[in-house]
């Protein structure tokens, strides 16, 4: 049963993180995030003048990538989320460019997952590190693939003990897992002589049951190739950042898209047709009228980049 709250936009955008990590574990949710962070190659061409085919562009590129994503999961989990999942590499990743592929990786595979701080990292704030996707894939980027997974399973076995937060590293996923969902069931069905059920399909794949997820969070655009397998649930939302996902993510953007789940969501407790709604309909209609011919999700060009219009 959750306890109810009542506070002003303002207010609640004025909180501290401790405040309002209060109020998200009174109301219970939201529980599990997915965050996708795009666009932060443009990003650092933006910042740095740099382009990818510029020397020492991907050395750049790596750093902000771990600074900045270190600052994102604190937010998140200063916040009381307890599960994120967060696409480290997405499938298109083996076709990126060789650079990227040659310098950001390692890079990023040293800082995260061979690094004293970021092992700090995860055990002062309890994070158990967890991953979904395919490991093995790391072979076809990088050379040393085999040593890499080595390392991130041993950073998973270093955190399994902490239980504040569960932190969810995708790598080269599809959403649709079809490439690991084979061997996954035939192996359940020699053991159990039957097929397995979804929710036992997905405990399969991610190791763990997983929970209902409450909300993902895009950024500059809809990358929906880059959603983990098997995500779901009844209520779920999805928020959009105009922006790359690392210059989007902010405490206070957070906390806006915070106060949208705890107080702007329909509760079992309000009909969802009153019968005193004429006035509402009223503006609803107006509303409607106003955004007839609105369509979101359209893009513009600031020639060669393609950004969302606004």
């Amino acid at each position: 049963m959750t306890t109810e709250i009542t506070i002003g936009r303002e207010e609640f955008l004025a909180l501290g993180a401790p405040e309002v990590s209060h109020i998200v574990r009174l109301r219970e949710r939201p529980k599990a995030g997915v965050f996708i962070a795009d666009g932060n190659r443009r990003l650092v061409m933006c910042r740095t003048g740099l382009s990818p085919t510029s020397p020492g562009f991907y050395l750049q590129y790596a750093r902000f990538f771990v600074d900045s994503l270190k600052e994102s999961l604190s937010i998140f989990f200063d916040h009381a989320l307890e599960t994120l999942f967060f696409p480290l590499y997405g499938p298109s990743v083996p076709s990126r460019a060789r650079s990227f592929r040659d310098i950001v990786i390692p890079s990023v595979y040293r800082a995260v997952f061979l690094s004293p701080e970021w092992l700090q990292f995860f055990n002062e704030k309890g994070i158990r590190v967890k991953v979904y996707g395919d490991l093995s894939e790391l072979d076809r980027v990088d050379p040393q693939g085999p040593v890499m997974a080595k390392g991130i399973r041993d950073t998973i076995e270093k955190t399994a003990m902490n239980t504040s937060h569960t932190l969810y590293f995708g790598f080269m996923a599809e959403p649709t897992a079809f490439s690991q969902l084979p061997s996954l069931i035939i192996a359940f069905y020699q053991q159990h002589h039957r097929t397995p059920t979804l929710p036992e399909m997905v405990q399969l794949y991610y190791g763990d049951p997983i929970p209902p997820v409450d909300f993902i969070i895009f950024s500059e655009k809809l990358s929906i190739r880059a959603l983990p397998p098997f995500v779901s649930a009844q209520d779920i939302k999805a928020y959009y950042l105009p922006v790359p996902g690392f210059l989007g993510l902010n405490a206070l953007n957070y906390k806006k898209i915070l106060y949208d789940l705890l107080y702007m969501q329909p509760t079992e407790s309000v009909p969802e047709y009153p019968e005193d709604s004429q006035g509402a309909l009223t503006d609803l209609d107006r509303f409607y009228g106003r955004h007839t011919d609105t369509v979101i999700g359209l893009v513009e060009k600031i020639d060669p980049f393609v950004i969302p219009k606004l």
